[in-house]
């Protein structure tokens, strides 16, 4: 938030800046050096502009990097049902115990997830989308 309020103090000074390099070089030559310094004020403003998009795209990507692992999940999911629902006979039978034993994995991955929900830390929902990922499809495996 920090590093967003300074890119968009930058922008205004800017700005600012340019507003009146610009009402010093209205009606003159353009030869004249107030207009060079209108160019440079120009440069300055754009300079800022583009940091700022780009700090605004940094914030942007950080945000949304949980966002996209539990994306990743529910398609890798979706995928896995699909899998689950074929009539293709799997290579292995899984006894009683073992798909019991899976549930497991699906109960901490339901923990990680409350736990995620609660820090709202991308790091946590990233690491919650892995854990989920391997239960959903370990159960999965082991129920067909």
């Amino acid at each position: 938030q920090v590093v967003l309020i300074n890119a968009i103090k930058d922008v205004a000074k800017a700005l600012s800046d340019l507003i009146g390099a610009t009402k010093g070089a209205a009606s003159k030559p353009a030869d004249d050096p107030s207009m060079y310094q209108l160019k440079g004020a120009a440069k300055v403003m754009v300079t800022n502009v583009t940091s700022l998009l780009k700090t605004v795209k940094a914030v942007e990507d950080e945000a949304t990097r949980g966002t996209r692992a539990l994306e990743a999940t529910i398609e890798y999911i979706k995928q896995e049902l699909t899998v689950f629902q074929s009539k293709d006979i799997p290579e292995k039978n899984s006894s009683p115990e073992e798909s019991i034993r899976m549930t497991k994995g699906i109960t901490m991955a339901t923990a990680k997830a409350v736990a995620a929900g609660n820090s709202c830390r991308q790091e946590d929902v990233i690491a919650t989308a892995s854990l989920s990922r391997k239960a959903v499809a370990d159960m999965l495996t082991a129920c067909k």
